[in-house]
């Protein structure tokens, strides 16, 4: 009897030690609260910054929550690469303002699209192609754990160029990643589109190389979101 006696203080003595590191334990953080690539807005009156760089070049923006379901903002491009066909090799800077619309959001799952319009400017060797770049997107998001948002996209950044080589390039990509939520303010983002790029099939070499017909458009960018 006595022996049991002295198990159950041992063990009442063990339980009552170990509760305080279990209540000290950080609970797994849900990273669905706000996303700046997924159906999600970045939360109402918040605003968030991210930069992501790759290919076609480096991209900064900041975005500010209107409202639960809308987002505003401004993004800078200093690209590399033309309106991310793989071909063409050249220095650039965009200018765009940026509108996402959260479309459905449920507990593992949202839908949103994005506007971004805004002037470019390439720099050929014999000149500077001027347009507006009008891409529009669609993305679904999943929630895949407490901090990975997955996203599935697509993505038609069809731009209008100027001038003398002045014409209407659609494009259509296809793709997705990832947000891994670090902590509550802070992300890692993934982003990989491609797709054909459907030029004019009759050739142009005015600037650059000579272009025309079908080529191939990727996007493949790795960043970090902040929310201010």
């Amino acid at each position: 009897m006595r022996h049991l006696q002295l198990l159950a203080l041992c063990t009442a003595a063990a339980l009552s030690a170990s509760a305080p590191a279990q209540e000290a334990e950080p609970r797994p953080h849900d990273g669905a609260g706000w996303s700046v690539l997924a159906g999600k807005t970045v939360g109402d009156r918040d605003t968030a910054f991210h930069a992501a760089a790759g290919w076609p070049g480096l991209q900064l923006s900041l975005l500010h929550g209107a409202n639960p379901r809308f987002d505003l903002g401004g993004r800078l491009s200093l690209n590399y690469g033309y309106e991310g066909i793989v071909t063409r090799v050249v220095p650039g800077l965009k200018l765009q303002g940026v509108f996402r619309l959260t479309l459905l959001d449920r507990a593992r799952v949202n839908l949103g699209a994005e506007l971004a319009p805004g002037p470019f400017f390439y720099f050929w060797t014999g000149g500077t192609d001027v347009g507006m770049a009008l891409p529009v997107s669609l993305t679904l998001g999943l929630l895949a754990g407490h901090s990975v948002m997955l996203h599935l996209v697509l993505d038609l950044p069809t731009f209008v160029v100027f001038g003398t080589t002045g014409r209407v390039v659609p494009v259509i990509l296809f793709g997705g990643g990832l947000e891994y939520a670090i902590d509550p303010k802070l992300a890692v983002t993934v982003d990989l589109r491609a797709g054909p790029a459907i030029d004019e099939p009759r050739t142009i070499c005015v600037r650059g190389p000579c272009v025309g017909g079908r080529d191939v458009a990727l996007s493949s960018n790795v960043g970090v979101a902040l929310k201010l």
